[in-house]
C-alpha cells in the first residue's frame, strides 16, 4: 500500500487509450473475456505477487464442512518473507 499508483488524469491517460479500453470491455461480453482481456488492463504492471483460479485449501473451514474451499477467479498475496511469522 505504500508504493503510489499510476494517475488516471486526462494527463497521464490519453483519451485515445481510453477509447480503446472502452472498446475491448464492450466486446467483453462473458466473465472469460473480462478475465483475460479486461482485467489485465486494469491490474497494470504490478508486481505484487497474484495468482488466478487457485484453491485455497489450507484455511479453516468457515462452515461445518458443507461449503466447498475458496477459489477466487483472482487474488494478491504477499511474498512469505513479508509476513510476520505469527501469521
Amino acid at each position: 500500500m505504500a508504493e503510489l499508483r499510476p494517475s488516471l488524469s486526462p494527463s497521464r491517460f490519453f483519451e485515445g487509450v481510453f477509447n480503446d479500453f472502452r472498446k475491448k470491455a464492450n466486446r467483453a461480453v462473458d466473465k472469460i473475456n473480462v478475465m483475460a482481456k479486461i482485467f489485465p488492463i486494469l491490474e497494470g504492471n504490478s508486481d505484487v505477487p497474484s495468482n488466478i483460479k487457485r484453491t485455497f485449501v489450507n484455511l479453516a473451514p468457515l462452515t461445518d464442512g458443507t461449503i466447498v474451499d475458496a477459489q477466487p477467479d483472482f487474488y494478491y498475496g504477499v511474498c512469505p518473507d513479508q509476513l510476520d511469522p505469527h501469521v
